[in-house]
């Protein structure tokens, strides 16, 4: 979503398709761990480590991680397809670290 122009070309996307295809049969489970944009950025301005978007509008924020989430969900969409993967998915602004873990162990078994 957001490399150089090289990720355009014809070559790079038979690149990704391959690898998109060889996460399809490795992977058997995806968690997705998300929270609303507001409290991301919360996190973001918060931490003390450097981030793409720390400086920026809020503006600038949501529509980077709503750029980050589409693409995310481009992904999960073109691997799921036709396969059996599981996909949870969790708000980590509604649910514990501790039951966010529970939930997982409890769909692998």
């Amino acid at each position: 979503e957001f490399g150089p122009e090289i990720i355009a070309s014809p070559r790079y996307q038979h690149w990704l398709d391959s690898m998109l295809n060889q996460w399809r049969v490795a992977l058997h489970v995806i968690v997705w761990i998300d929270a609303p944009n507001a409290v991301l950025m919360d996190r973001i301005q918060a931490r003390s480590r450097k981030h793409r978007v720390k400086q920026e509008s809020e503006e600038a924020v949501y529509q980077f991680l709503d750029r980050y989430r589409i693409c995310y969900h481009q992904i999960i969409d073109n691997i799921t397809t036709d396969s059996d993967l599981l996909v949870l998915q969790f708000d980590t602004d509604q649910e514990k670290s501790d039951q966010i873990v529970d939930k997982i162990l409890a769909a692998l078994n």
